[in-house]
């Protein structure tokens, strides 16, 4: 029985010894790939940032009025007369999109909360 143990402990050594190295190569190679994404994602965030902050500059430091740009439904950034920036439309549009979606998703979600509280059995509870 001894050399038996004996046995099945050196093909056990012998066994991690060959295999060992490749689930090294393995794991640096998968945290390789995980810090690439994970650094593509945080460059490419910047990028978007630095765009966009680069784009609205001329509009941030021009005749920019936070009064009209609230109350205003105006949306006209192309105009060859005068470009004009209001977003009470589009606060409006989403105000109205939400409220739509919440008089869909609180009856359903109450509806669905209630019958597993209250009426299921088994699994579904």
């Amino acid at each position: 029985m001894r050399k038996t143990f004996e046995k099945d402990k050196k093909e056990l050594s012998a066994y991690i010894k060959h295999h060992r190295p490749m689930q090294i190569l393995r794991d640096r190679f998968v945290e390789t790939i995980i810090f690439i994404g994970g650094l593509s994602a945080i460059i490419f965030t910047a990028a978007i940032f630095i765009f966009v902050i680069r784009e609205s500059w001329p509009f941030i430091v021009g005749n920019f009025n936070l009064r009209s740009f609230i109350s205003s439904g105006e949306w006209y950034p192309v105009s060859n007369v005068q470009v004009r920036y209001g977003a009470s439309a589009l606060f409006v549009g989403t105000l109205s999109v939400t409220l739509g979606s919440m008089l869909f998703a609180i009856p359903l979600g109450l509806g669905a909360a209630i019958y597993i509280a209250e009426f299921s059995t088994g699994g579904v509870s």
